[in-house]
């Protein structure tokens, strides 16, 4: 009775979410928006579908891989191009790619269905990894307190260095201290900013673990003000994921809608200021701090906050238009060699080339792209080896996601509990930004101290 409720449901949600496209039809714009239109809502009511089928049969939890990386993808692929055709939104920077669009699209829906293949079909490959532990008279609060203030000090010096942030301009936001101008180049020091990735699983085995408030706290804010220093809203963004997602495997529960509504409300207003304030920020001019009470144009800023930077499917679109037409497959280099070199530091290897991805977003759409644009990870699969990239890419994906789900998800041990909360984190950063080479090396920082955590047997309080 209950999944004949259900399906009712779903019948029932799909018509109305279908009635509404067809009432809201751009009739205004021309054919090609058009067409883009219809094959993006197609897409997004099939993607719906298949999501809340899924959901009926397998009773999904709101905090496995597959919910959070299903509304990701769905907004940036789907929901986003159709908004972007309604208000007419068609250049970017200059370039009108959406003739590009309805092919991209139809990529992107085969991609989500070599994930959700990935995430339940292949078969799990059971591997046991032999577990060591180094037996020390150390206490974990100590040891996870002095960790941490080596990887915040390591990430301060990198500031220092990269950003030239004085240590009292960094503890107060800019308050006291200077900064000198903005360094174009990390002379050799990039891997130092790496360890900025092992902060939060210090933090939140601190949480588990540790007695002392006050220093949880502390440890949370020193994050979270360098990162603000630093201008990167992702980072924040999966900060305040991680913690909260590893509250409610905690205490087993779930958040309501309610408190989801305040925590979106919370972090894009804290967002929207971080935008408003990242050049200043960086800068160093902090009397030209921008409250959100002086922005007359909320509008313009909340735009930017949220749809900027899922519309970089724009950059993929571009991508799918000029690979392998004009430019050709760059295969392994990014995904592999990349990855391998970019931890070589270039203090060791100066004529170490910048990269490994064949031509970069302003050679490959045109010049007018902003210096720093990225392209989702569909971008890239498909820049390796087009459509075949793509399943192959989403195949693998959506079979790591579910691992990690399998190993973590459901255990009450805390360091299970912090790796699980880390990298469905990590998938924020996964989808938008397709970067394996800094992608790869995020998601082994961010398990490392945890990883180093689990093989210390520590000293047992009385």
């Amino acid at each position: 009775m209950e999944k004949k409720g259900k399906k009712i449901g779903l019948i029932i949600t799909t018509f109305v979410i279908a009635f509404f496209l067809v009432i809201i039809f751009p009739f205004s714009v021309e054919k090609i928006y058009q067409i883009n239109y219809i094959i993006d809502s197609v897409l997004l009511l099939l993607t719906l579908m298949i999501l809340i089928y899924l959901n009926i049969k397998n009773k999904m939890d709101m905090l496995e891989p597959l919910v959070f990386v299903s509304m990701i993808y769905i907004f940036m692929y789907f929901v986003c191009p159709i908004i972007d055709i309604l208000n007419k939104e068609f250049l970017w920077y200059g370039y009108d790619l959406f003739k590009y669009g309805p092919m991209a699209s139809i990529i992107a829906f085969i991609g989500y269905i070599a994930f959700l293949i990935g995430y339940y079909c292949i078969k799990r490959l059971k591997i046991k990894i032999p577990k060591y532990q180094i037996s020390t008279n150390i206490n974990k609060e100590y040891f996870l307190i002095l960790l941490y203030i080596f990887c915040i000090s390591i990430n301060t010096i990198y500031l220092k260095k990269y950003y030239g942030f004085s240590l009292g301009y960094v503890l107060t936001l800019g308050q006291v201290g200077q900064t000198d101008s903005i360094i174009s180049s990390q002379g050799g020091i990039g891997i130092l900013s790496m360890l900025s990735y092992a902060l939060p699983a210090i933090l939140i085995l601190y949480i588990n673990e540790g007695k002392h408030t006050i220093i949880k706290i502390i440890m949370f804010l020193l994050i979270l003000l360098e990162q603000m220093l630093a201008g990167f809203r992702f980072y924040i963004v999966q900060l305040f994921v991680m913690v909260l997602s590893n509250y409610y495997l905690k205490t087993k529960k779930r958040p309501t809608i309610k408190q989801l509504a305040i925590f979106f409300i919370v972090i894009l207003f804290f967002i929207m200021f971080l935008t408003l304030n990242r050049s200043a920020l960086r800068g160093g001019d902090t009397t030209n701090v921008v409250s959100m009470f002086e922005v007359t144009d909320l509008y313009s800023v909340f735009e930017d906050t949220v749809f900027f930077n899922f519309r970089i499917y724009r950059n993929y679109y571009g991508i799918v238009g000029k690979v392998p037409s004009v430019y050709k497959f760059c295969f392994l280099d990014q995904l592999v060699i990349g990855t391998i070199v970019m931890m070589i530091p270039r203090a060791i290897w100066p004529s170490k080339p910048y990269s490994y991805g064949g031509v970069g977003l302003k050679v490959l759409i045109g010049n007018n792209i902003a210096s720093g644009q990225a392209y989702p990870n569909l971008g890239e699969f498909y820049y390796s080896l087009g459509i075949i990239g793509v399943v192959l890419g989403m195949l693998i994906y959506g079979y790591w996601n579910y691992c990690y789900k399998d190993k973590y998800f459901k255990s009450n041990n805390y360091i299970s509990i912090t790796s699980y909360s880390i990298l469905l984190g990590n998938n924020l950063q996964l989808i938008i930004r397709g970067f394996m080479p800094s992608n790869f090396w995020m998601v082994i920082f961010s398990m490392l101290p945890i990883w180093i955590y689990s093989i210390i047997k520590f000293r047992e309080e009385k």
